[in-house]
């Protein structure tokens, strides 16, 4: 995937990862409005939580993320709204209102057609605008290089230990039943982790495996 900024908005803002997080914003407001859906309050919005983005931009950290798009509320850049049905939604909303930028993107503002918004069915911290236009995939077991290379990646982000060969043969000797994604399934293996190894009902049920295969080799 490749991420781009618009090298006037980096200038006027003096930040490339505001500028990029722009770049980001204003393409789904400009897909919204292309689909005229998500518009109130004479804007059109797309939304999406900082966890959401860090997933779209790795290089990111949630906690990053959160900052520039608090700065660029401050500044002016960006307005946030609430427009969830559901009251403990908290999914965040944005519109781009500083108006350089709106123009540069061509980002008009439009009337209501008939006085009436579309419906939205927001969904907190995964990427709401683009689920449409994902295609349902089919899972695929991951290989051990796989599994080696994530795990460790993840691990040292989280500051914990991993034996990504017993996580590897714990969901293999299950072959991966009711699994579907596989690196959330190690993210989660981790956080039950501390950081000095301690046994799971994973190792404990992996160990009396193993120690059945031994017994049946006496």
């Amino acid at each position: 995937m490749n991420h781009s900024f618009n090298v006037e908005i980096a200038t006027k803002l003096n930040s490339i990862e505001k500028a990029v997080l722009i770049e980001n914003i204003a393409f789904w407001i400009l897909k919204n409005k292309s689909n005229k859906k998500h518009y109130h309050e004479n804007h059109y919005w797309t939304y999406n939580s900082a966890n959401a983005f860090s997933e779209l931009f790795p290089y990111f950290k949630a906690s990053k993320i959160y900052k520039l798009l608090k700065s660029l509320e401050t500044d002016g850049i960006l307005k946030s709204g609430n427009f969830n049905k559901i009251a403990y939604d908290r999914t965040k909303w944005f519109t781009i209102i500083d108006k350089s930028i709106v123009q540069i993107y061509k980002i008009h503002l439009a009337k209501k057609e008939n006085g009436i918004t579309q419906k939205e069915r927001p969904i907190p911290d995964i990427k709401p605008d683009i689920k449409k236009d994902i295609k349902k995939k089919t899972f695929s077991k991951p290989t051990l290089k796989e599994v080696e290379s994530y795990g460790i990646e993840k691990a040292r982000e989280m500051n914990k230990k991993f034996n990504y060969l017993l996580f590897f043969n714990y969901y293999e000797a299950n072959d991966w039943k009711g699994v579907k994604n596989w690196k959330q399934r190690l993210v989660n293996w981790l956080g039950r982790e501390k950081d000095s190894f301690q046994e799971t009902k994973e190792t404990r049920i992996l160990k009396g495996q193993n120690n059945l295969m031994d017994l049946g080799e006496l």
